[in-house]
């Protein structure tokens, strides 16, 4: 696969898999925004692999919660990833996603990472997981 054709899979994913129209989506060069459902999602191709990530919900940005978070978030990826995605927090964010390096990425791989993220987000583990760590300002 060629550098060029990481993006124009991803973008097929997002039209054929999702209906999505890709072009409205696009946030950057090789980079989307969408929602499917409740789920904030962004992806796209990144310099090894491709990303795809859905933003769940705010958590407490103090040190003193970090261990907290970080514990119920290794216990929930323990419970409910199948290795394609995975909770993590980014930037004071709960998220669900995953990586594929390029030398696998597929229209059908790309899809199953995406299906993974809403099955992780909204299943009683993800709900909980949330619910437990969301911050409200």
């Amino acid at each position: 696969m060629e550098a060029n054709d990481y993006a124009s899979t991803f973008a097929a994913v997002l039209q054929s898999d999702f209906g999505l129209d890709p072009s409205a989506h696009q946030e950057g060069e090789d980079w989307w925004r969408f929602k499917l459902g409740s789920l904030e999602f962004q992806g796209g191709v990144h310099s090894r692999d491709v990303r795809v990530s859905a933003t769940l919900c705010k958590v407490d940005s103090d040190p003193a919660e970090l261990d907290k978070i970080w514990s119920e978030i290794k216990e929930a990826n323990q419970a409910e990833s199948s290795g394609l995605g995975s909770f993590a927090e980014e930037d004071c964010y709960l998220t669900v996603g995953g990586r594929i390096p390029l030398w696998q990425v597929s229209q059908s791989k790309i899809k199953a990472l995406i299906e993974e993220c809403v099955k992780m987000a909204n299943s009683a583990t993800g709900r909980a997981l949330r619910s437990s760590l969301q911050y409200w300002d």
